[in-house]
């Protein structure tokens, strides 16, 4: 092969054209191109780099989701997150939307979890259908915690009981419940109930997850969230709406602006405090719905979430209601 750097432009383009479709069209090593043009490997090696930054060789990857690049950057550094992910709609249904979330909630996870991952687990629907998504051709003997109580009455199989078992099972790891309910009856009963050895130690190793994966809830629907059925009656809801609560993240109520909300039922709950979010290392919020975007605004300015994963709508919902509170 001649000198590359005495080659013309057209000459360098024809060369770069021709090692990439030797490498991408034709599957031919980067040693094979090697002895083919009497060159180093090295030398390949630069050639392909340089014919992708001069737009020779174009990379698409056709991901079953489309994500809205734009709208990522302008969220991640509005509120310095760790990472996000933000699903492109179009014209999908709610229920399309809630599928590829789960999917791309579950590709985020598997890249991210290894055998050292102590990964604590909320409850609600948008985290059992990632959980559905989860590769279980993988062998991971991570550890899986519920992070707080039992908290669905009605639908078990959200619950973060059932969730918590279903993550360890699927990667062949290790499981810790939490054997206690979401909220005791009075501050006496917490006390009693933490001091329990088993409560004890499971709450401690919640603290030390590394990861932690959760949705978000709002008060502005009784149906959409399993607290309501489970614990709170309408009378409560339209308290805490008085009282500036916005939704809440794993069962703590907070205010637009991420402040937690102060109330007797907070004092009675069992399992990890807004102020443990703050010291996770990841903490992963999957939430969609235009009706959470004042919730996840909140959770968001709080510094509760670290990674986020929603859709277009939710954020361009969020970002109207920065401009306006």
């Amino acid at each position: 092969m001649k000198d590359y750097d005495n080659l013309n432009e057209n000459e360098k383009l024809f060369l770069l054209s021709e090692v990439a479709s030797l490498y991408y069209n034709h599957n031919m090593t980067q040693s094979e191109i090697a002895n083919r043009i009497f060159t180093s490997r090295s030398k390949i090696s630069r050639l392909l780099k340089e014919a992708k930054d001069k737009g020779v060789v174009q990379i698409k990857i056709n991901e079953p989701w489309e994500r809205d690049i734009d709208l990522e950057d302008q969220i991640t550094n509005m509120f310095n997150l760790k990472d996000i992910r933000v699903l492109n709609t179009k014209n999908s249904s709610s229920n399309e939307i809630l599928s590829k979330l789960g999917r791309l909630g579950a590709y985020y996870l598997e890249n991210i979890i290894d055998k050292d991952t102590i990964l604590g687990v909320s409850w609600g629907k948008t985290i059992f259908n990632t959980i559905n998504f989860l590769n279980n051709n993988k062998n991971i003997p991570l550890t899986v915690v519920q992070i707080m109580g039992a908290a669905s009455k009605n639908n078990p199989e959200i619950d973060a009981i059932d969730l918590t078992r279903r993550i360890a099972q699927t990667y062949g790891g290790k499981y810790h419940y939490l054997y206690a309910p979401l909220y005791v009856e009075d501050i006496t009963s917490k006390e009693t109930l933490i001091k329990d050895p088993i409560i004890a130690d499971t709450l401690n190793l919640a603290k030390h997850s590394n990861i932690v994966l959760t949705g978000l809830g709002t008060v502005d629907n009784e149906s959409e969230t399993t607290l309501w059925r489970g614990y709170l009656n309408s009378y409560t809801r339209h308290h805490l709406q008085s009282k500036g609560a916005v939704g809440h993240i794993c069962a703590h109520f907070i205010d637009i602006n991420g402040n937690k909300i102060d109330l007797d039922i907070d004092k009675k709950l069992i399992g990890l405090e807004l102020d443990d979010l703050k010291n996770i290392e990841n903490v992963i919020c999957i939430a969609s719905g235009e009706n959470k975007s004042k919730a996840l605004l909140g959770a968001l300015r709080g510094g509760y979430i670290k990674t986020l994963i929603t859709d277009d709508k939710t954020i361009h919902k969020l970002l109207q209601y920065q401009n306006n509170y």
